[in-house]
C-alpha cells in the first residue's frame, strides 16, 4: 500500500510537471508547431483514456450498457465536426483569439466583462474533467 505522502507528492509532481510543459509551449510556440498532430492527439488520448476509465465503462459496468454505441458515437461526432472545427481555427485566427473567451468577446464587441464570464462559466464546465484527471492519476 502506498502512503498519503507519497501519493501527494507524485500528484503534486504531476502537476509541477504538466504546468512546466504547459508554460514551455506557451513560451516556445515554434517547439511543438512540427508537431502539432501529434500534442493534438495526446491530448485527446488523456482525455478519452480518464473519460472512458471513468465514465463508460463504470457505467457498463453498473448499468449493462454496450460500449460501442459510446464509440461510435464519439467517432461520428468527430467526423462530422470535423469541418466545424477548421472553421472555428480559422476564425481564431482571422481574430486572433487564443480562447474561446476571446473569440467569443471579439466576435460581440470585444466586452471584457463578456470575456470574464465565458472564462468563469468554462472553468466552472472544467471542473468534473480536472476532477476526473486528477482521480486518474
Amino acid at each position: 500500500m502506498l502512503s498519503i505522502g507519497l501519493v501527494v507528492a507524485a500528484g503534486l509532481a504531476w502537476l509541477g510537471l504538466l504546468f512546466v510543459a504547459g508554460l514551455y509551449g506557451e513560451r516556445h510556440p515554434e517547439a511543438f508547431a512540427a508537431r502539432w498532430r501529434h500534442v493534438y492527439a495526446l491530448s485527446l488520448a488523456v482525455h478519452c483514456t480518464s473519460w472512458t476509465f471513468y465514465g463508460t465503462v463504470t457505467q457498463a459496468e453498473r448499468h449493462g450498457w454496450l460500449l460501442p454505441p459510446t464509440f461510435v458515437g464519439a467517432i461520428v461526432l468527430y467526423l462530422l465536426g470535423a469541418a466545424f472545427m477548421v472553421r472555428l481555427v480559422k476564425l481564431a485566427r482571422d481574430t486572433n483569439a487564443t480562447s474561446i473567451a476571446d473569440l467569443i468577446a471579439t466576435r460581440l464587441g470585444k466586452d471584457a466583462w463578456l470575456a470574464a464570464t465565458v472564462t468563469l462559466i468554462a472553468a466552472l464546465g472544467l471542473i468534473p474533467y480536472i476532477a476526473l484527471q486528477l482521480k486518474a492519476m
